[in-house]
């Protein structure tokens, strides 16, 4: 099974509250992704930095994936996707995914879906893939 194109888990658990993420700094929060993404069956790396608009690189099955975290407390914008295609293009991704804490402008759709490897997974995604793979992590803050 593609972890990227099903990654919809089926079972249930104790969901972490997706607000508390608000509290943590963003390296923090990249690397709780890095955890899940981990525990999803890829090889996640954190980017430097200056990251070039990505924030990990997934591996799996010699496919590269380029991610691009946010966790904001108001919609996600063009401008994440833009970032998102140039990291995808620095770091030889043919993949991506803006994944972020809340949820997308149309802009930010329309322009998601010029490309066909793009996807934007919003809240109720991360919600659901944290109930899945992060249930024993503690609550952040």
């Amino acid at each position: 099974m593609d972890p990227v194109a099903n990654p919809v888990p089926t079972e249930e658990s104790t969901p972490i509250d997706i607000h508390g993420l608000h509290e943590m700094t963003g390296k923090s929060f990249e690397r709780l992704l890095g955890t899940m993404f981990s525990r999803m069956g890829f090889q996640a790396t954190l980017t430097p930095t200056n990251d070039q608009g990505a924030d990990l690189i997934l591996v799996c099955d010699g496919a590269r994936i380029a991610v691009q975290a946010k966790r904001w407390t108001h919609d996600v914008g063009n401008e994440a996707v833009q970032q998102l295609l140039g990291g995808m293009l620095y770091y030889g991704c043919e993949k991506g995914i803006v994944l972020c804490s809340g949820e997308f402008t149309r802009s930010a759709q329309d322009l998601a879906r010029k490309h066909p490897q793009l996807l934007l997974w919003g809240q109720g995604m991360l919600q659901a893939l944290m109930r899945l793979y992060l249930r024993d992590v503690e609550q952040p803050g």
